[in-house]
């Protein structure tokens, strides 16, 4: 599931999201995106995950939310995707900055 808010990312179409909604955000909207929060859980499945994911034998699934942020702090993105057991991966690289 994507969302993103109506009033501020007006006139998102088909063709835009298939190109790039964040070229579109910033290109054509003139807002910057800042920030963006993910929160990954392990879930139970629910009825639709089970109808869905062919999860077998599993009962639960890897869920991520995220949320993202505009510069001035305001949400314009909620996501959830739903993912299983054996093809979800996470990997991650933090680089430091030296000031």
């Amino acid at each position: 599931m994507l969302f993103f808010r109506a009033d501020l990312v007006p006139g998102l179409t088909l063709a835009i999201a298939e190109d790039s909604i964040y070229e579109y955000i910033e290109q054509t909207l003139h807002r910057t995106i800042q920030t963006s929060k993910r929160r990954m859980t392990v879930e139970r499945a629910t009825h639709d995950d089970e109808r869905y994911l062919d999860l077998g034998d599993y009962n639960c699934l890897a869920v991520i939310e995220s949320q993202t942020f505009d510069a001035d702090g305001i949400q314009i993105e909620w996501t959830q995707s739903r993912h299983h057991p054996e093809r979800f991966a996470f990997e991650d690289t933090a680089t430091r900055r030296h000031v």
